[in-house]
């Protein structure tokens, strides 16, 4: 849950976006991985920009892990 309180606190904080990522797919909760990347980058589109190549890159090893 501490993951969920920073990321309350810090919307924007793609570490934590990382880390919750991570988190999720080591509980094989993959439809929460792409909630949380799909989440975060439309939170970043809100503002005009996009996620980090570092947060594209834990996504994409995620997914391409699972084939996707």
């Amino acid at each position: 849950p501490w993951l969920e309180r920073a990321q309350e606190c810090d919307e924007l904080n793609e570490a934590v976006c990382q880390e919750m990522m991570k988190a999720h797919a080591a509980l094989e909760r993959y439809d929460a991985v792409e909630r949380t990347y799909r989440g975060m980058a439309a939170r970043l589109k809100g503002m005009r920009a996009q996620p980090s190549a570092a947060t594209n890159r834990v996504f994409r090893k995620i997914m391409d892990a699972l084939g996707g």
